[in-house]
């Protein structure tokens, strides 16, 4: 575990079960907000805690990297993702004419469930590129509602699209299979 302190200088540590063990680099910036970088899915990820309390911000940092080793969830909900993944819903619920009755209660809910990963893949999300969060409709006729919605990545939604999960699924194994990975 990493070393903290109340300075503005970087701490670091290592977090995660045994054999996988995840680096990180705490540090304050602007008004004293301490920030968290991390490397997820071979890129380096930098994310604010967004407290001021070095104690509050160290034990969410050290919950994240709790979960899925496959995993390392990024803090807290965007609330701006939410908003935009919400506005695209009803967009597409429209255009689409399929029902549409989600609040933003709703969406930060499944995105809370989701701890920052791909419901589907367990990949972690990124802010932009194909795994950025989007909202997949589980039985796309039921439309967006309460209760048929997940958060998965872009790019494994834009899969499921035409052909579905059990397409992807079946991609993916042969995928594994021939790299000779299981």
């Amino acid at each position: 575990m990493g070393m903290y302190n109340s300075a503005a200088e970087p701490i670091s540590g290592s977090l995660g079960p045994i054999g996988e063990a995840r680096k990180y680099t705490m540090y304050t910036r602007e008004a004293g907000v301490w920030y968290v970088n991390y490397r997820a899915n071979g890129r380096q990820v930098r994310r604010s805690t967004g407290m001021t309390d070095e104690a509050s911000a160290r034990a969410t940092v050290e919950s994240m990297f709790g979960g899925s080793p496959r995993c390392v969830p990024t803090l807290g909900v965007n609330r701006k993702h939410v908003r935009k993944m919400l506005a695209r819903a009803a967009h597409r619920a429209k255009a689409k004419n399929i029902p549409y009755a989600l609040k933003i209660e709703d969406v930060t809910r499944v995105v809370d469930r989701s701890k920052g990963c791909c419901e589907v893949s367990g990949i972690a999300f990124e802010d932009t590129g194909p795994f950025k969060p989007s909202l997949d409709r589980i039985v796309p006729e039921l439309g967006y509602i309460p209760g048929n919605i997940r958060v998965v990545c872009l790019v494994t939604n834009t899969a499921m699209l035409h052909y579905g999960e059990e397409c992807l699924f079946k991609l993916a194994i042969a995928i594994c299979r021939n790299r000779n990975l299981i």
